[in-house]
């Protein structure tokens, strides 16, 4: 929000204090050192009080300029633009000596406040009489001519109200959107797989094709079909459109909830038998306190390495007693655990030399945040000491767990594919897993390492991957459409806008005009995070809908003001002004 608040004092100094060219260059520097210093903090180790540092250096040296539309990444996405823009800054202040400076002509946003209040204190307490607007009223000190240009910002300010709505959607890009695309699949075959923001170059590449398609095809068209499309007209149909996109990005999401697993009744547990053994296994004697089981498990048997279904139980305490088959040679032993209503429960059970054990372990239920994979490990295996790790390999890329025996290692998102494992500093020892395995991103997974036990001579590491949540299926293709939409939207409401707000500023108040311009952007992510921090809606489909709709009555609201706004050609005006100054001069 800096980056477009920040043009109002930008508008003040180039207007009242330093001039554009030199604001520009004072700016532009300000702008190339927050790069410079961006780019630097994101060689890691990273540090959050860097790139914060980095980004309000440029937010305000924006001030001057907002006509970037880098965003985030890494090293090389920093840099880049951080040298492109100091050789920008060499180029025009070698220029310097060719443009037209004109000298700053006062603070004029200083002056519209104080016309603005003038008018209204003169005008409350009835000094003058017969006004048509309460600006004249303001005519006892000020020029009838700054008081006309004040009435030209205000009537486009006004006009500007409804448009930080617009703002609020299209921003969204960079957030709710993207973490929509982190929650489909990022797959684009052998090309790889996206990250969930890299979608948003759809938008920069669609821009660069929209403008000369619009510009020499859309537009003449709608001339040559007699189909109005007048500024403020062609910024409705771009709000309009922004309501339909946010309409198909509800409907995706409805798509996208779909696919995730139903919720547990706070009454129930589910519970998924994983056994290790080299034998059959009993579960016996399963009980729960205090709720009676009916149609329960009881006296279960399942083969070697095989994996019970799921099994939906109430929840509560549960003990059982674990039999192995003879050829385990092991002993019974009890179990016994809390399983919370609600939550989904791996059981694992396996054996040692001579005992048969199980522990419960919760499946992770929250999906990865940034289009990867969620991990975690768990080693069950008596050998396991404090240097024990496993590495999680791909291609050049190593993902360290530390891991302690019977227990899982913290969740960690990586990046999805193949993936090699290694185990270093288990019986002094690396142990390699020979065949790979497969991550593929939205997913996530327990991997589970233990010895098969088969015999003296055949007790190598096996590893297994169980998947807590099914990886995202829904392609990351079906965003496009979307982002088409707002990309046509954003080129009927946003460059039109932009043209419009300038031509219709009389020249003093350009600068003025362009600023308000863009803090209508700051107040639509001031909104989004209002929203997002209030937490107003949990149904994420609802909250897009919500959005569409309130972006269809702010469109209606801004057509009923521009059908009453009359546009004023300013360069008319300027030029009869000038040829009046001439012809006062030749008298």
């Amino acid at each position: 929000m800096v980056c477009y608040f920040s043009p109002l004092f930008g508008a003040m100094l180039a207007d009242g204090w330093l001039g554009k060219y030199r604001t520009i260059l004072y700016m532009s520097l300000f702008y190339g050192i927050g790069n410079a210093v961006l780019a630097l903090t994101a060689i890691p180790p990273s540090e959050i009080p860097g790139p914060i540092v980095a980004l309000l250096i440029i937010g305000v040296g924006t001030g001057a300029n907002v006509s970037c539309f880098g965003k985030d990444c890494y090293l090389l996405a920093f840099g880049l633009p951080a040298i492109l823009m100091f050789l920008s800054i060499i180029l025009f202040f070698a220029g310097g000596n060719y443009y037209k400076k004109f000298p700053p002509s006062g603070n004029v946003i200083g002056q519209l406040i104080s016309i603005s209040w003038r008018g209204f204190r003169n005008r409350i307490r009835g000094k003058q009489e017969g006004k048509k607007h309460w600006l004249d009223y303001a005519e006892d000190k000020y020029e009838p001519e700054l008081i006309s240009d004040v009435k030209a910002v205000l009537r486009v300010g006004f006009l500007f109200l409804p448009l930080p709505i617009f703002w609020a959607l299209y921003d969204q890009q960079g957030s709710r959107w993207t973490f929509q695309a982190a929650r489909m699949n990022l797959s684009l075959g052998p090309l790889g797989n996206l990250k969930p923001d890299q979608i948003q170059a759809i938008n920069a590449s669609l821009i660069l094709m929209f403008i000369p398609f619009f510009d020499l095809v859309i537009y003449p068209l709608l001339d040559k079909l007699k189909i109005p499309n007048r500024p403020l007209q062609r910024m409705c149909s771009g709000m309009l459109l922004a309501a339909v996109a946010f309409f198909a990005a509800g409907f995706l999401e409805i798509h996208l909830q779909k696919s995730l697993p139903p919720k547990i009744p706070n009454n129930q547990t589910n519970v998924r038998f994983i056994n290790t053994a080299p034998c059959s296994i009993s579960i016996n004697g399963i009980s729960s306190e205090p709720f009676n089981m009916t149609g329960g498990i009881n006296n279960v048997s399942f083969l070697a390495k095989k994996m019970l279904r799921d099994a939906f139980l109430p929840a509560g305490n549960y003990s059982m007693i674990i039999e192995a088959a003879p050829a385990c040679k092991a002993a019974e032993s009890r179990f016994s655990s809390m399983f919370e209503g609600g939550e989904r429960y791996y059981v694992i059970i396996g054996k040692n030399d001579s005992q048969s054990l199980a522990k419960s372990f919760l499946q992770s239920k929250e999906k990865p945040k940034d289009g990867g994979a969620v991990v975690k490990i768990i080693v069950f295996d008596f050998k396991v000491n404090p240097e024990t790790e496993v590495i999680l390999e791909k291609n050049s890329q190593m993902d360290q767990f530390n891991v302690t025996a019977f227990e899982p290692s913290p969740n960690r998102e990586i990046q999805p594919g193949e993936h090699k494992i290694r185990i270093y500093g288990l019986d002094n020892e690396t142990i390699i897993i020979p065949e790979s395995i497969n991550l593929r991103n939205g997913g996530a997974y327990t991997i589970l390492l233990f010895r098969s036990m088969l015999n003296e001579s055949d007790n190598k590491m096996i590893a297994e991957v169980h998947t807590d949540l099914e990886p995202n299926e829904l392609s990351i293709g079906w965003q496009v459409p979307q982002y088409v939409i707002i990309t046509a939207a954003e080129i009927l409401f946003s460059i039109t806008g932009l043209s419009f707000a300038y031509s219709q500023a009389p020249s003093s108040m350009k600068s003025v005009v362009q600023a308000l311009w863009l803090s209508a952007t700051a107040f639509g992510n001031l909104i989004v995070t209002i929203v997002a921090e209030g937490k107003f809606f949990e149904n994420q489909a609802v909250e897009f809908f919500f959005f569409a709709f309130v972006m269809i009555f702010v469109t209606l609201l801004f057509g009923t003001l521009a059908y009453f706004y009359k546009y004023v050609s300013y360069d008319q005006i300027e030029s009869e002004r000038h040829e009046l100054l001439d012809s006062t001069k030749g008298d």
